[in-house]
């Protein structure tokens, strides 16, 4: 039982690398990148079969095909009988090569998956960077569902979005979005 709950727990964690990228509209993920291998380095991985908590802790790194997740921290857990999936960094990172080439990221201190009510929330410095925009405030949320983002900041501090026009090219040197903002 106990391999049982590690294999379920490991493939909820490649579950949070494959569905993070949802942030961006699903027909421009690499679908390639779900047919890859997963791999998940750390320094450490404990898991907690009581609590059903699984934890890779410092150094990690989830690679499957294109995408590249960086943590301190990455967890998966139940809370409230739904599966959450937890990324602390200084920052934690996704990256991912989309299939026309281009790529993007995310960057906070903490990327959180809930998939049970369709929210990826990165908080704490939170950076969300596509070809068309950079996205920088406290707090951004996406649902997946409903494929809505909302982007918030904190006391003083205001959220910026940094549209970028013109040609803008992917890594093979296609032109993917000309004059965006026009």
């Amino acid at each position: 039982m106990n391999i049982l709950f590690l294999k379920k727990q490991s493939a909820n964690l490649l579950l949070l690398a494959t569905t993070i990228f949802l942030m961006m509209p699903s027909s421009f993920a690499a679908k390639i990148d779900l047919d890859q291998e997963v791999k998940i380095t750390a320094k450490s991985q404990t898991s907690d079969l009581k609590s059903k908590v699984l934890s890779y802790i410092e150094n990690v790194q989830i690679s499957q095909g294109s995408v590249i997740i960086k943590a301190d921290l990455a967890q998966v857990y139940t809370q409230d009988n739904n599966k959450v999936y937890l990324l602390k960094g200084k920052p934690a990172t996704f990256e991912q090569i989309l299939e026309d080439g281009s790529q993007v990221r995310l960057e906070a201190n903490e990327i959180k998956y809930e998939p049970s009510i369709y929210m990826v929330t990165i908080t704490g410095s939170a950076r969300f960077i596509s070809p068309v925009s950079d996205v920088r405030a406290s707090k951004i949320t996406y649902n997946t569902l409903t494929e809505t983002q909302e982007a918030a900041s904190n006391n003083n501090e205001i959220v910026t979005t940094i549209l970028k026009t013109g040609n803008i090219k992917n890594q093979k040197g296609k032109t993917i979005i000309h004059d965006y903002c026009q």
